[in-house]
């Protein structure tokens, strides 16, 4: 339930007393004060964020442990430019719309049955 999804706001969104408000009256979400122990992070500074690595990371076994991190973007595009860097990302960086500077993604592969797991937990149609 909602109740039950803690939620992380970045210093720009904390620091604004109506968006609490609104997240506690209109989902009743718990606001946590550090990243590992957020369900989700609402991240208005994409380039002030924390290390990904700071946000839960599930595990192979239970992948859905990990955090779901919204970055907002002043826009989107598909301009052509370098995307991700770190471990299975083959050394891109990721920089585009609404990320200034350099932004690193510290992710690791998928593990090797996690595209089986993910097809047996489609429901069918």
């Amino acid at each position: 339930t909602d109740a039950d999804t803690p939620v992380w706001l970045d210093a720009p969104l904390r620091a604004d007393p109506a968006v609490a408000g609104f997240l506690r009256f209109h989902t009743g979400a718990p606001l946590v004060a550090a990243p590992g122990e957020a369900a989700f992070a609402l991240i208005a500074d994409p380039a002030h964020c924390p290390p990904f690595t700071d946000f839960a990371q599930g595990t192979p076994a239970y992948p859905d442990a990990s955090a779901t991190l919204i970055l907002a973007v002043d826009t989107l595009s598909d301009e052509a430019g370098p995307g991700f860097t770190g471990p299975g990302f083959a050394g891109q960086v990721f920089v585009g719309p609404g990320i200034r500077g350099t932004a690193r993604l510290d992710a690791g592969p998928c593990p090797p049955t996690g595209p089986r797991r993910i097809i047996r937990r489609r429901p069918a149609s």
